[in-house]
């Protein structure tokens, strides 16, 4: 017992002028260290039975375990903080609503199946505290345990990473303003990531998004190679086009029919990015794919595509999938700018996010390389409408934007998958060269939007019209 007493003395040192106590003690006679009640806590709760430095019991129930028992009482109500911004793998997108917390045991592996990933869950590792970034990025963490080499995990979905902050204060704020060490993983030897599948597209080729965000190009690789990430072709309706005759180490990449007509090799992502084909090219795809991608997005898949990659739902073979929007296509234009709804949390949540990373825009607007007329309306509460613009060939205000939990129609608590559509070209017509050396090394505003929702889609499903769940702690 002495040597608990003298660890909090320790602790508390630091802090000695505030008159911080060590909430954390010994187990009592009898008690296991390593007891547990099982009753959890909402964000930034602690409910377990602790006791001061001096030995009082302070009522609360639990005993300490590992960094509890170095988390500090501060005086007048004041607390321990960790404040910070989380980043997209390049060190430089500030990312909303990824997870951050402090974990009291190790952290398991990741499962390597699709899970069904629904957020206001307890993540993985024990943790004691814990807060989810705002729409600039920012984190605050109260009651973090004081003291040396403290652990801290930064999740969004699968993207997972654990770092080491060197040193915690007591009873103040404290910041970690390094972006090296609040980002994503770039590669699996940084962290877990998702295993994404992307297909190529001459009208709308998303391949160079991923470059940009600061994936290691280590992790790019073609069917039956180990790495995060796996090239596809797409339909090629011109195929002398550069854009696919120049890429580099991934000129062996199979056919996208190899991804999406067989449901075991799309099972094998955890998220499918589709670039536009120029049109619906309907020869490498067919029923087989249609009930594949339907499948997938049942069981937890998540996919990103944009405009003619609104055929699977179109002609998904689930009723409810191909119900959810009326979609005439064929890609008519549409007006630019985007406008962005923002009566609905997460929608806001977009509109602030953009105006902070492209200030000096208009607020709630956003420009892409192009906008198509293919949806004119959805079916809510089956899809979410993030942002819509005019018609120019058609009448109306129509949706461009649209977010989907599948199976669709079904309660939240039985979702598990999730799709956005952006019903625009978010890159021009690409003819660059060799990938990935030609991409160029910032995001563009329509890049910009589509990596919010790339990492959107990637993570834990909710109802989008609601705020955003945080975690149990």
């Amino acid at each position: 017992m002495l040597l608990y007493r003298l660890m909090g003395l320790l602790l508390c040192s630091a802090a000695a002028t505030a008159g911080c106590v060590r909430v954390g003690s010994a187990p009592r006679a009898g008690q296991d260290a390593g007891a547990d009640d099982g009753r959890g806590g909402a964000l930034g709760d602690a409910p377990r039975e602790r006791t001061t430095v001096d030995g009082v019991a302070d009522g609360v129930r639990g005993a300490c375990k590992n960094l509890q028992c170095r988390q500090m009482e501060c005086p007048n109500g004041g607390t321990t903080s960790l404040v910070g911004t989380v980043y997209a793998p390049n060190g430089r997108l500030p990312l909303y609503n990824a997870l951050v917390y402090v974990p009291n045991a190790p952290l398991p592996p990741l499962p390597s199946a699709l899970t069904c990933d629904r957020c206001g869950t307890i993540p993985a590792g024990e943790p004691i505290v814990g807060a989810l970034t705002d729409a600039h990025g920012v984190f605050a963490i109260k009651n973090v345990p004081v003291g040396p080499d403290l652990p801290l995990v930064i999740q969004v979905g699968r993207w997972r990473r654990q770092v080491t902050i060197p040193s915690i204060a007591a009873c103040v704020e404290n910041r970690v303003d390094n972006p090296q060490l609040t980002r994503l993983p770039r590669n699996r030897s940084e962290g877990d990531m998702p295993r994404i599948a992307i297909t190529t597209g001459i009208c709308d080729n998303l391949v160079c998004l991923l470059p940009k965000l600061g994936i290691d190009p280590a992790e790019y690789g073609i069917s039956g190679q180990n790495r995060a990430v796996t090239f596809f072709a797409g339909g090629r309706p011109d195929p002398g086009s550069v854009a696919l005759t120049r890429f580099g180490p991934l000129e062996g990449m199979s056919d996208a029919s190899v991804l999406w007509g067989n449901l075991a090799e799309l099972s094998k992502y955890d998220l499918t990015i589709l670039s536009c084909e120029c049109s619906e090219f309907l020869e490498n795809k067919g029923a087989a794919a249609y009930d594949a991608m339907t499948q997938y997005l049942a069981m937890g898949g998540r996919v990103f595509g944009t405009d003619f990659q609104y055929i699977w739902y179109k002609n998904s073979t689930d009723l409810a999938l191909r119900g959810l929007a009326s979609i005439p296509g064929g890609a008519p234009p549409a007006e630019n700018p985007v406008l962005l709804d923002t009566s609905f949390p997460k929608g806001k949540a977009l509109a602030d996010w953009f105006s902070f990373v492209r200030p000096g825009f208009p607020y709630g607007e956003i420009t892409c390389d192009k906008v198509f007329d293919n949806f004119t309306s959805t079916m809510p509460p089956s899809s979410q409408v993030w942002g819509s613009s005019p018609s120019i060939e058609r009448t109306g205000i129509h949706p461009r934007f649209i977010t989907v939990n599948t199976p669709a129609g079904l309660v939240a608590s039985s979702q598990c998958g999730r799709a956005v559509h952006l019903d625009a070209h978010i890159t021009p017509l690409n003819s660059f060269g060799p990938f990935p050396s030609d991409c160029a090394a910032d995001l563009e505003e329509g890049e910009q939007v589509l990596a919010f929702f790339l990492f959107d889609v990637a993570a834990c499903v909710q109802e989008d019209s609601k705020p955003v769940l945080p975690p149990i702690l």
